[in-house]
């Protein structure tokens, strides 16, 4: 199944970390067309939904209801959801957070204790994840994946 999904990272030192020492099963494949990714026109309207679910009949109700890109949180719209959302001309952009666990979430308890660190001062129930380690990474690409 093709999901045209871009990931936002809540995080930007995520990426960063990675690179500097990335878990030893990736590979790094180039792209076959880089000219044929999608990028937003700078000042595109986008709308932000990353509580409760959308619902592609209802969008009028919504403001703005018109912009071509719709924000959502990964795990809790239903891929039912996003695919209304592309028949209807819309791009989806995913939220989810890569570097961090939410204890509310359905993959808390896949992550070890040595992939959890410190508490995110002010969010509770989250906490930094070691992006370098192998579960972590098998998590990650399980559930975006899926």
């Amino acid at each position: 199944m093709t999901r045209h999904l871009l990931l936002s990272l809540l995080f930007g030192t995520i990426a960063s970390c990675a690179a500097v020492n990335p878990p030893r099963n990736v590979r790094h494949e180039p792209r076959a067309n880089a000219e044929a990714v999608w990028k937003p026109a700078v000042g595109a309207q986008f709308q932000m939904i990353l509580s409760g679910t959308v619902d592609p009949a209802g969008l009028s109700a919504l403001a703005p209801s018109t912009p071509e890109i719709w924000d959502v949180d990964l795990e809790s719209t239903p891929k039912e959801t996003i695919a209304a959302l592309h028949s209807l001309g819309k791009k989806v952009i995913c939220y989810f957070s890569a570097g961090s666990s939410e204890d509310w979430r359905s993959d808390y308890a896949s992550f070890l204790p040595t992939d959890k660190g410190e508490c995110l001062q002010g969010w509770r129930g989250e906490r930094w994840l070691d992006v370098r380690s192998d579960n972590v990474f098998q998590v990650r690409t399980t559930w975006i994946l899926d």
